[in-house]
């Protein structure tokens, strides 16, 4: 880039002229002062006083850049660093999206691990009737497996250190999927395997529509949380309210709102963790965000098997 040749200041040498390349010991006075403080071909700020020409544009000047091979200012560096506006913003962009996409990758593959223990847990439950009889008759194990679940849900979602710390956070998150797991095995020995095999496969056909539309669709439903946060708590209300209402209707129309209020919820933490909206989560967060998708499948899960379970009987 070429920038204009300015008339010298009065006090300055005739013979350089300002804006030329300057390094220690070459220059104008004004200019060996800034020598080491910029990179090669970067120019100074102009001299006291100086007015710009009517109808140009004053160059754009070169921070001080920092010696990466010393750690000082000054000095030559060989990193690969963009040196203008454009190249930095396509520098910084690129390197926002590698760092998005491997935080995706870890949270869907972690995921996966969570889902296969769930599946794994459930299958032997409900496929081996001895098992499966001995686990209706101990409901006590619930209870334990629904305090494991819930105290380590908290302590997860609202502690950073445990969810930051390795190898203490894939420790809890594993003691966390497990009681989930044998929470969902549990109900689903209560329903007959027909029931269960059909909610499983609405599942699947559910939460890959909901993420595949929320990751492509220009709607921010991160805008939204707020709003889904007083439905969840509409749904609990309703279901404090049915412990003392008896209704097989109710439970049916308890099933169906759940499972849209927990679509809801897979798209809008799903575009939490993809980015790209007015919210998104940060990549170091991988713990949380696995959590969330996975709760959210599991209770989609546990409500569409409700629905199967009231329409089959």
């Amino acid at each position: 880039m070429s920038y204009p040749q300015y008339p010298p200041q009065q006090g300055f040498p005739q013979q350089q002229a300002y804006g030329q390349p300057y390094s220690q010991g070459y220059g104008t006075p004004y200019e060996q002062q800034f020598a080491g403080q910029y990179p090669p071909g970067a120019q100074p700020p102009p001299p006291p006083g100086f007015a710009m020409p009517a109808g140009e544009q004053p160059p754009k000047y070169s921070e001080p850049y920092v010696n990466y091979n010393t750690g000082g200012a000054g000095g030559s560096h060989n990193m690969n660093v963009p040196t203008n506006e454009s190249d930095v913003n396509t520098w910084a962009g690129f390197t926002d999206k590698n760092i998005r996409r491997m935080f995706v990758q870890k949270v869907y593959s972690i995921l996966s691990i969570q889902l296969f223990i769930t599946f794994g847990i459930t299958a032997v439950v409900v496929l081996t009737p001895a098992l499966k009889n001995w686990v209706r008759h101990n409901i006590w194990l619930y209870y334990v497996s629904y305090v494991v679940f819930f105290s380590l849900y908290i302590t997860l979602m609202c502690c950073k250190g445990p969810r930051r710390n390795y190898p203490t956070n894939f420790i809890l998150l594993g003691l966390f999927t497990i009681a989930l797991s044998f929470m969902v095995a549990m109900i689903c020995s209560f329903h007959d395997l027909t029931s269960v095999l059909i909610a499983a496969g609405i599942t699947a056909v559910c939460c890959t529509a909901v993420s595949v539309l929320s990751f492509w669709t220009k709607f921010d439903f991160t805008r939204f949380g707020w709003a889904l946060s007083i439905a969840c708590l509409g749904l609990f209300i309703m279901g404090i309210c049915m412990i003392f209402i008896k209704a097989k209707i109710l439970y049916i129309l308890y099933a169906g709102i759940g499972t849209v209020i927990f679509m809801l919820f897979l798209a809008y933490d799903t575009q939490l963790i993809t980015g790209g909206k007015k919210y998104e989560i940060s990549p170091e967060e991988y713990v949380m965000a696995s959590i969330m998708l996975y709760v959210d499948i599991v209770y989609i899960f546990l409500m569409i098997l409700q629905l199967v379970s009231s329409g089959r009987d």
